[in-house]
């Protein structure tokens, strides 16, 4: 029978927890088992100023770890392992370094699932489940918000050392969004993003319902799409009617792409209702139905004009007689009468010469004379229009009529060449327009380099906050801003946001990492 040697060394020693009071250890199987079944461990400890190894248990465990209570806060130890069997103990092995009796800490972090990278998709109804294994010393404090809001009350959260996980049941189309997880213990924070999307049939398509182009036999349905597609593209809506005398819909078409349809087979002076359903991959969605019904009739329009101009016939002092023809086309109903309207002939002048009485860079200030005729009418005033050299529309410079004959327009681009003109109204009606004899040139502004009108100070803030630097820039024309962080340009996004107002330049920075701190640069270019 070959003699019982005892085992060798256990592997890997490490200490794999510390609190104030306590530290915990592991370590894996020895290599050797010397003949004979692995019967325990017994773990030694040395105080760091003592030369005795200590024994902490008298009676081999059975596992391959072990956890020390009671321990004096603060104390230096080191430990060391031996494995057991029948031949006795073997050679211990010594966990590296020395062991300080103190809390272990240990920033937080998480392992994302690569199923969440690239968006979570859920059917509507169906469970959002979100589980994000987490790490950390202490354990670190999870906060799930969506888009920086509380969570549904119908979302189930729990959390223990090593995982968090957040469950929805029954899915709605709302609950789609961006899915917050913060991390947070004594050494710092960490924030994972999740974007979730519910997908389902879509919503109802907008209303009303809207009809137009109403003949004897067809009229002309439109609608608005649904305001929610269930994350499917639409593949078409179905159309229907119904006799507001029947209780049966009849399906006009079931696929149609577009948002409008002439929808033709009716009956003349029978009333309809209608009633609309989108459709995606997903099924289909509630109907929007018809407020009021609609009647197919004959189209009335307004009559043409008589077939001849009016004919005088008879001329007195205060009387005129005239006679004129009937219209070719009556417009689908009997000629119920006629209009008859007269207008005083008279000759109103254009205006008087426009003087240009001062230019700026963007404005001008014009002046004109009275016409020379009035027409017989008083003058009740002007209206002024303007238009940019090379163009050939004319805009109008007043919303109302002006009484003054002087008159300034301001916005103006500088270095521009504009054209005037000027009309006189009276109660006849608008006279010729009077234009200015040439093109007036609007002035250059001198340039101004960039300068810098107020120092950017230094901002402190909290971890998970945001801070916000502003600084104030000036220049003809306006400098183009640029932000930093040690030399490497920063960019708009959800951690940089910028803004400014020509003078004012700032840069909000959201604090997610201690890593966020550091030297901030603004350049201003032209």
């Amino acid at each position: 029978m070959d003699p019982i040697e005892p085992p060798s060394a256990p592997q890997f020693p490490m200490v794999t927890d510390t609190t104030r009071t306590s530290v915990s250890l592991a370590w894996s199987p020895p290599e050797e088992e010397g003949g004979s079944v692995i019967t325990g461990y017994l773990i030694e400890m040395q105080k760091v100023d003592q030369v005795e190894w200590t024994m902490c248990n008298t009676t081999p465990i059975k596992i391959c770890e072990y956890t020390l209570t009671h321990m004096p806060q603060g104390a230096e130890y080191k430990f060391r392992v031996m494995a057991c069997n029948a031949g006795g103990p073997g050679e211990p092995v010594e966990i590296p370094g020395i062991v300080k009796v103190t809390e272990m800490l240990d920033y937080p972090d998480y392992e994302l699932d690569p199923k969440y990278e690239e968006g979570y998709v859920v059917r509507q109804g169906g469970v959002i489940r979100l589980s994000v294994p987490i790490k950390g010393k202490p354990v670190p404090i999870c906060k799930w918000t969506k888009e920086g809001r509380d969570i549904s009350h119908r979302a189930m959260i729990a959390t223990s050392d090593d995982i968090t996980e957040l469950v929805i049941k029954e899915a709605h189309r709302d609950d789609t969004g961006t899915y917050d997880l913060v991390l947070e213990n004594k050494c710092g924070r960490k924030a994972v993003y999740i974007n979730v999307k519910v997908i389902g049939r879509p919503d109802a398509p907008e209303g009303p319902l809207e009809f137009d182009d109403i003949q004897a036999r067809s009229v002309r349905v439109s609608w608005r799409p649904p305001s929610e597609d269930g994350g499917s593209d639409i593949l078409g809506y179905i159309v229907e009617r119904r006799e507001v005398s029947k209780v049966a819909w009849y399906t006009v078409d079931s696929r149609v792409v577009d948002t409008a349809l002439v929808v033709k087979g009716l009956k003349e002076n029978v009333e309809y209702h209608f009633k609309i359903t989108a459709e995606n991959k997903f099924g289909v969605s509630r109907s929007l139905k018809s407020d009021e019904c609609v009647t197919p009739k004959t189209p009335l329009s307004p009559p043409e004009p008589p077939i001849n101009p009016p004919e005088v016939m008879d001329v007195t002092k205060s009387t005129v007689a005239l006679s004129w023809g009937r219209p070719k086309d009556d417009g689908g109903a009997r000629i119920t009468g006629y209009y008859v309207e007269r207008r005083e002939v008279s000759t109103e002048n254009q205006p008087g010469e426009i003087d240009i009485i001062s230019v700026a860079k963007d404005c001008i200030t014009i002046h004109w004379l009275r016409p020379e005729c009035d027409g017989g009418k008083e003058i009740l005033g002007y209206w002024i229009e303007f238009r940019q050299a090379g163009e050939s529309a004319w805009k109008k410079c007043n919303k109302e009529r002006s009484k003054d004959r002087q008159f300034t327009m301001g916005g103006l681009m500088e270095a521009t060449e504009y054209e005037f003109r000027i009309l006189a109204e009276n109660e006849t009606g608008m006279s010729r327009p009077r234009r200015t004899a040439m093109g007036i040139k609007t002035k250059l502004s001198l340039g101004e380099a960039p300068s810098l009108k107020e120092d950017m100070a230094d901002v402190i803030t909290k971890l998970g906050e945001s801070g916000t630097l502003t600084c104030q820039i000036i220049g003809r024309p306006l400098p183009e801003i640029r932000w930093y962080r040690y030399g490497k340009e920063l960019i708009q996004s959800r951690k940089y946001k910028m803004s400014s107002d020509g003078r004012n330049h700032s840069l909000t920075v959201a604090t997610d990492e201690q890593e966020d701190e550091g030297m901030y640069t603004c350049r201003a270019s032209q």
